[in-house]
């Protein structure tokens, strides 16, 4: 695929995709349109060819979850979505400060000392 044509598509997918407020920091239209984008876009006018190729998967890949395709082509008996009155009767458990809460170490890790990932940098001397 031709420069102009993987950054047209590129920026095609960046205008198409949704920024959603409430997921501020760690929204996936953020990125794209973000860092990533500035990257992706650096790469494209790079003359590696292996770097051509590594934008050319992504954009690619981009695309397939722009559109759907494997969820359309992968469905799901059950979709198990936490919006609406589900998500609210259920936030004190799904948020994200909530998550330390339930990354405790079982009392077989307290036993025998095991950290868990979490705790893992907490005692790296650099």
């Amino acid at each position: 695929m031709a420069r102009k044509a993987v950054l047209d598509t590129f920026k095609k997918l960046q205008k198409e995709w949704p920024i959603v407020d409430a997921r501020k920091g760690r929204d996936l239209g953020e990125f794209i349109k973000g860092s990533y984008g500035n990257k992706i876009e650096s790469l494209i006018k790079s003359s590696d060819k292996a770097q051509q190729t590594f934008v050319e998967a992504e954009v690619a890949a981009l695309k397939h979850i722009n559109e759907d395709k494997f969820r359309n082509e992968y469905k799901r008996e059950h979709d198990h979505i936490y919006t609406g009155d589900e998500g609210k009767r259920h936030f004190a458990k799904l948020n994200s400060a909530a998550q330390t809460e339930y990354n405790q170490p079982s009392f077989m890790d307290r036993l025998f000392g095991k950290k868990l990932p979490s705790q893992w940098s907490k005692d790296r001397k650099d």
